[in-house]
């Protein structure tokens, strides 16, 4: 495959940790999963969903409730996308809104609603505050300490300098910007920004470090970071049967789907109409293939110059060796990412992926996270 771009090394990582971090959680707590609407051995509880729903909101929301405004400027979002994301989390059961009680107004604003968690999102809160360092402690004994220490001093030299007012995790993605990282930064004081770089977990340090990169790319391109990496990038030359691209990106068929519908509105795919449904680039498409590679090649030189050559070195390697066959012939990057039976993972559709993954995380891993509406899960699912 030769050397990957930085951006897919840092969102395969991302997409590892957060696989481990989910499949823990999905042991520990109470919770419904989306296959069969199955009960979890733990018994009911609130709709399963992934890490990022944690970090970007219900581990901000206070004991006594919290303003919608304060989620929204941590979140980093506009008002129609907190309401969406607000919105699922109360459909799933983790969360309930209020009136302020010290709010006159016979109607008061949407951003003045005070947030609470229900009973089960506190169960899942108080799980999810369990497992703070658990997959950093785990990859610190698994890839060895020099090499986190590697990568965690090379990723916060880049989120001191550009990302300290950033989101924890990637946001979720909209169908109608064409998956774009769309970002709202409000002057509503926003706790937790302040945080010292030292003290952020590895998933954060990744997520904003990638965000970085991201936003650096689709202000110069037409075509978003998540469509161009799991979808442009893998439509082979003489085209690809449309149900083979989500095995290939590493991504459900619903973000595939989104995708594929941007491309071919816009001009860059053409789909048949035969039972194949054989995807094929246009010129435009080519085009847009080719300079997807390009742009993130010089992002990366430009990082070079920004952070240092040092710091971009020792960051690539250290992600680069996470991935590499050991003696045993497994890559270490594979290791943690097997769920427990009967996890949602382990079932029809999702177990092909899975066992895909197992067998080579580099190859099948996506090259960037596709956080989706359906959870914030980062392969789409």
């Amino acid at each position: 495959m030769g050397s990957l771009p930085l951006s897919a090394l840092l969102s395969q990582a991302l997409v590892a940790y957060t696989i481990e971090f989910d499949n823990e959680f999905e042991e520990r707590a109470p919770h419904i999963t989306t296959v069969g609407r199955r009960v979890s051995k733990r018994g009911k509880g609130p709709w399963l969903v992934s890490q990022v729903m944690w970090t970007n909101f219900i581990q901000h929301i206070e004991p006594k409730g919290t303003p919608v405004r304060a989620l929204q400027a941590r979140a980093c979002l506009s008002e129609p996308g907190i309401k969406s994301r607000l919105h699922h989390l109360e459909w799933w059961k983790y969360l309930t809104f209020e009136p302020d009680p010290t709010d006159t107004r016979s109607k008061p604003r949407y951003r003045d609603l005070l947030v609470h968690l229900t009973p089960g999102g506190e169960r899942s809160r108080d799980e999810w505050q369990a497992l703070e360092g658990f997959v950093d402690k785990r990859w610190t004994k698994r890839f060895g300490k020099d090499v986190i220490t590697r990568l965690q001093s090379s990723l916060r030299a880049i989120v001191a300098q550009e990302a300290r007012h950033l989101p924890d995790y990637l946001p979720v993605v909209d169908y109608q910007t064409g998956l774009r990282a769309t970002l709202v930064f409000s002057d509503e004081p926003s706790r937790g920004t302040e945080m010292r770089i030292e003290r952020l977990d590895l998933s954060v340090l990744i997520a904003r470090a990638l965000l970085v990169l991201t936003l650096e790319f689709e202000s110069e391109s037409s075509v978003s970071l998540p469509i161009s990496a799991n979808v442009l990038r893998v439509i082979e030359q003489e085209g690809t049967c449309l149900r083979d691209l989500p095995r290939h990106g590493g991504v459900a068929k619903e973000g595939v789907a989104v995708a594929i519908n941007f491309l071919k509105k816009n001009g860059l795919v053409t789909v048949g109409t035969d039972k194949l449904k054989l995807v094929r680039l246009t010129a435009k498409g080519r085009k847009a293939c080719d300079e997807y590679g390009a742009r993130l090649s010089r992002i990366e030189k430009r990082w070079v110059k920004s952070f240092g050559a040092k710091t971009i070195q020792a960051l690539r390697e250290a992600l680069e060796s996470m991935g590499e066959q050991t003696k045993k012939g497994k890559p270490p990057l594979a290791l943690g990412l097997e769920p427990a039976p009967g996890a949602w993972r382990t079932v029809k559709p999702y177990v092909e992926q899975t066992e895909a993954i197992l067998r080579d995380p580099r190859e099948a891993l996506p090259h960037y996270p596709m956080v989706l509406h359906r959870g914030g899960f980062p392969d789409g699912a």
